[in-house]
């Protein structure tokens, strides 16, 4: 019978717990727990947790095995970078702004006369240099950026981008 291998995870994440080695499963503690008496169920702790699990086979036999899940804090944070070439060498060809912790991001792009040329509120959504279907030429670009962290906590920044071609 197993428990599975210990594993890390962000707070405010989960894990599928994998139970293995016969037909009835308990599970404890219950806190974050899915379901307790099931083979795999979804562990989502807020803090540091060892979940114990018994199996008890078909001829009434016990064992017990434990898996700890080590959770970890959220880290706020976000960056933009200051210079992309979106000159199709599959390189630095995107303006790719990371981050994490956060629950939602407003950024956008101007160019030196002051009109948006890329805004976004996805994470997930780059800017390849273009406005309007046409290539921009090599400029330094405006940008503001505005997060809300999943704490709560707001923060906005203001910055410069240099488009090279």
């Amino acid at each position: 019978m197993n428990a599975g291998d210990d594993t890390t995870i962000f707070v405010g994440s989960s894990v599928e717990l994998s139970g293995s080695g016969g037909p009835s499963y308990l599970w404890s503690p219950s806190t974050g727990l899915s379901c307790t008496t099931c083979q795999n169920p979804s562990a989502s702790p807020t803090e540091t947790t060892t979940y114990y699990l018994s199996v008890t086979d078909a001829n009434g036999c016990t064992a017990t095995d434990s898996i700890t899940i080590f959770v970890e804090p959220l880290v706020n944070v976000i960056f933009v970078p200051n210079v992309f070439s979106p000159n199709g060498d599959d390189v630095n060809d995107v303006l790719d702004v990371q981050g994490s912790g956060f629950e939602s991001l407003y950024f956008a792009v101007y160019d030196r006369w002051g009109e948006k040329v890329f805004e976004t509120t996805s994470i997930d959504a780059d800017w390849d240099g273009t406005f309007k279907g046409k290539k921009l030429n090599s400029a330094t670009f405006a940008y503001y950026i505005e997060v809300v962290y999943v704490n709560g906590e707001e923060y906005e920044e203001k910055g410069k981008i240099a488009l090279v071609r």
